[in-house]
């Protein structure tokens, strides 16, 4: 995750998530208990809704963001309408950015929440993925 203004207050978090539900409380650079869902049944190298969440030891303020690392998704995001956050994508990476937007920071060690809609148009893997396989 990085602070506003640049410069990150720790190091840039790559989150390389397919599913992580047995993370548990884990913290790296600040970020605790990683998860990626899917609402409804996902299918290989289909458009779906994505689900991140995540707990900060710090606030989450406007200008903050958390980098997700989606191996073998694809995507063409433009910031969907009736989003909490700014989501941007990044098809040579595989990285989606959930940028805080709001002008109220969500509280440290409290659950974020960000959805991704099936506007966004972010596909899963052409091959599908392992069940509970933690990326690359």
């Amino acid at each position: 995750w990085a602070r506003a203004g640049g410069a990150p207050t720790a190091a840039v978090m790559l989150l390389a998530l397919m599913a992580l539900p047995g993370a548990g409380a884990q913290c790296a650079t600040g970020i605790c208990s990683p998860k990626l869902t899917f609402p409804s049944t996902p299918v290989a190298g289909e458009i779906t809704e994505v689900v991140v969440q995540w707990t900060l030891e710090y606030d989450f303020q406007a200008g903050d963001y958390v980098e997700v690392r989606l191996p073998g998704f694809s995507g063409q995001l433009a910031n969907p309408s009736g989003v909490e956050f700014a989501l941007a994508w990044s098809q040579p990476s595989e990285t989606l950015r959930i940028s805080q937007i709001g002008a109220t920071p969500k509280a440290a060690n409290v659950e974020i929440t960000a959805t991704v809609p099936v506007s966004a148009k972010i596909s899963l893997p052409p091959l599908g993925g392992a069940k509970d396989d933690p990326g690359a």
